[in-house]
Parts: structure tokens; C-alpha cells; sequence
């Protein structure tokens, strides 16, 4: 009988697979946790093969992704946890059965600690209207920051916190900004250097001014 050995060669895979960066935004416990979709890197572990005969998996261990078992149930939501954490994954051809394995980082950016500032407090400017104010909202900035100046922070100001969130409609006459109401909240987001957002509320106060009575009783 003659007896046919066949070596299948394992998947290749390319040398560097991109770490991924997320940012823990808007003082989510500033634990450096957060949510990774795993599969957006599976082009980049795709790239030395071709073919639709192919399968990712994705594991917390070299020695679970060896064996292929306990693999990441749920890899386009995945809860890191380490700031800094270490992703395994197995590249199988489906068809000879052959596999590679390899990994990438995960990486979680917090956002600044930021401080809540002190109101701001003025009186009317009648030339405006009563209860009425042109706000220069930087004022605060150094005092959101605990007092000293960040490279790189930016800061962007909103009149609503859904407006923050998503970060749309932000005010743009920051310098000048006339309030809607003698006590208003604006919500101001801090962008760190890498693009990490904080968030704290601002609070502006508006007190009425005397007006004089421009047709006084005569004096008797």
C-alpha cells in the first residue's frame, strides 16, 4: 500500500499587529477600562493570507488560544482588564485545520481630572438687557484644571449635556456668550493632548439690577 504524508503550512502572519487605543472619556470611574471591538484588527491579522477559508478567534491567554479553547464570547465588545493588557488570537484555516497564533496590546487613554470650577457671578448689563451678561467662559479654564495649565487640554462648551456628549452644537462665541437665563448650567468637555474627554458643569449667575424709575412722584 502506498501512503500519501500531506504537510499543510500554518497561516502566516504578518510581523506587527496594531495596538488598540481607546479613551476611558468623560470620568467613567478614570479606571482605564473600557470597550474594544477585537475584529476591528482582523484585516490587519488578514493580511499575509487570502482566501475565505479562514476563522479568527480571540483569547485572554497564549495557552487558551494554543488549544483554542475558552475564546472571547463577545469580541466586538470587549471589557479590558488591565489598562495596558495583552490579546491573543488564532488564525485557522478552516479547510486543513492548520492554525497560527499571535497577539496584539490593548491600550486604554483616561481623561484629565478636572475639578468643578466656581460660579460665576456678575450683575446685569442694562446695555444688554436686565439679567443679562456677555460671558467670557475661559475664565475658569486654569481653575478646572486644578489650578495650573495642561499642554494640549482644549476645552469646548455646550448649553446641554446631550450637546456634550455627542458633542455637537458646541457654543462658538465662547468669549462673548450672552446667557439664556439668570442662573444657567453650561457644560464644558476638557480634551486631552490624545484626544481624552472630561467633563464638569459651569455655572453662570446673573443678579438684577436696580432700575430707577425714569417718571418718579414729585416731591412735595
Amino acid at each position: 500500500y502506498e501512503i500519501v504524508l500531506r504537510v499543510y503550512p500554518a497561516p502566516s502572519l504578518p510581523t506587527n499587529i496594531p495596538q488598540l487605543t481607546i479613551c476611558d472619556n468623560y470620568g467613567d470611574l478614570l479606571d482605564g477600562k473600557g470597550a474594544f471591538d477585537l475584529t476591528s484588527n482582523d484585516v490587519a491579522i488578514m493580511q499575509e493570507v487570502s482566501g475565505t477559508d479562514y476563522a479568527i478567534t480571540y483569547y485572554k491567554t497564549q495557552a487558551n488560544a494554543q488549544a483554542g479553547v475558552q475564546s472571547i464570547e463577545s469580541p466586538t465588545a470587549y471589557h479590558n482588564l488591565d489598562a495596558d493588557e495583552t490579546i491573543w488570537f488564532r488564525l485557522l484555516n478552516t479547510t486543513t485545520g492548520c492554525f497560527s497564533v499571535g497577539s496584539f496590546n490593548l491600550k486604554v487613554n483616561v481623561g484629565l481630572t478636572i475639578v468643578k470650577p466656581s460660579d460665576i457671578s456678575v450683575c446685569s448689563d442694562l446695555s444688554i438687557g436686565q439679567n443679562k451678561y456677555a460671558f467670557d467662559l475661559r475664565v475658569r479654564n486654569d481653575e478646572i484644571l486644578g489650578g495650573t495649565p495642561i499642554f494640549g487640554a482644549t476645552f469646548s462648551y455646550y448649553k446641554t449635556e446631550a450637546d456634550a456628549l455627542s458633542e455637537t452644537n458646541a457654543i462658538a462665541n465662547e468669549q462673548s456668550y450672552i446667557n439664556t437665563s439668570s442662573v444657567e448650567n453650561i457644560w464644558v468637555v476638557v480634551a486631552s493632548e490624545n484626544g481624552c474627554r472630561s467633563i464638569t458643569t459651569l455655572v453662570l449667575r446673573v443678579y438684577a439690577m436696580p432700575e430707577p424709575n425714569p417718571t418718579p412722584a414729585p416731591l412735595q
